[in-house]
């Protein structure tokens, strides 16, 4: 049943449009951990080591806020449908038993 649910919001993330107030929310979330999570001098120099690594340029730390709020529905419905894709899925069972 779980898997049968997490397929059929999948598909509505590739289907329907994210409503604005959803959406807005999200981006505030996302800022606001955003902000607060790189409050130290550490945290910082870490994300911006991270972001140099990973390719993203160490400047990339002072485009987070600028590019949260550039994402669109249509951004959503597009990385969903590239990346969920219908019976290309991994799963795994965790258990303690």
């Amino acid at each position: 049943k779980a898997i049968k649910e997490i397929k059929r919001e999948l598909l509505e993330i590739k289907t329907n449009r994210v409503k604005d107030e959803e959406l807005s929310r999200a981006k505030n979330f996302l800022m606001g951990r955003h902000a607060i999570a790189m409050q130290s001098y550490g945290d910082q120099a870490s994300n911006m080591a991270l972001d140099e690594l990973f390719g993203l340029g160490y400047e990339s730390i002072f485009n987070y806020s600028s590019n949260i709020m550039s994402v669109t529905s249509k951004d959503i419905i597009d990385a969903a449908s590239r990346y969920f894709i219908d019976n290309k899925e991994n799963i795994a069972v965790v258990s303690n038993k």
